[in-house]
């Protein structure tokens, strides 16, 4: 199945609001013109997978299919043989089932190559990606629950609710009123979204 075949953006809105984890369910649009990386990810079919973006083609198709999607700074990984829409936009970038792996997979791809000049300088910015994650790093941080994202498939909001009551149970720090925390990240349930921006999604 490629890219194409998967990530034909024609659908109606209620095809993409069928799509949630779209390596599971072929009927839904998985968003983007790498959403064949993403879905194989999604699927369990590989633990990692390499996506090319413009402007969302790897963090739209990671967002719908429930992986981790990273376009890198531009430079920093060779476009030999991508072809690109914009010379200053596009790059490639990895997509993988967590955040950990797809460090990885960007340390196994980021540097300099020859035949994009691009990338001269991408050598003197390599970093031991993996290495520099942080477990805490979330820890002060504040959560917004996307309201206006749910209410298209009860199926999906039941796991949704439940993911959500999970964080909920999470420890609270002292002090706290009226936001969940876990672990000093603040979760924020955002319900007047949904009528401030329903307008804007086609709804």
């Amino acid at each position: 199945m490629t890219s194409r075949s998967i990530g034909n953006l024609r659908g109606s809105n209620r095809q993409r609001e069928r799509c949630n984890g779209c390596g599971h369910d072929a009927r839904g649009n998985p968003c983007g013109s790498s959403a064949g990386s993403a879905a194989a990810v999604a699927a369990g079919e590989v633990k990692a997978a390499i996506g090319t973006e413009t402007d969302g083609s790897i963090t739209c198709p990671a967002a719908v299919n429930g992986v981790v999607g990273l376009k890198p700074t531009v430079g920093l990984v060779s476009r030999t043989w991508i072809v690109p829409i914009s010379h200053s936009q596009d790059t490639a970038g990895p997509i993988a089932t967590d955040v950990a792996t797809a460090a990885r997979v960007l340390s196994a791809i980021a540097g300099s190559d020859s035949a994009d000049p691009a990338t001269n300088d991408a050598d003197k910015h390599i970093a031991d990606y993996l290495a520099a994650l942080k477990p805490d790093a979330l820890k002060g941080a504040r959560i917004g629950v996307l309201r206006f994202a749910t209410g298209w498939s009860a199926a999906t909001d039941k796991v949704f609710e439940q993911a959500l009551a999970t964080l909920k149970r999470m420890p609270k720090p002292r002090g706290n009123k009226g936001c969940a925390e876990s672990s000093g990240t603040s979760l924020l349930c955002c319900s007047t979204a949904r009528a401030e921006l329903g307008s804007s999604n086609g709804r």
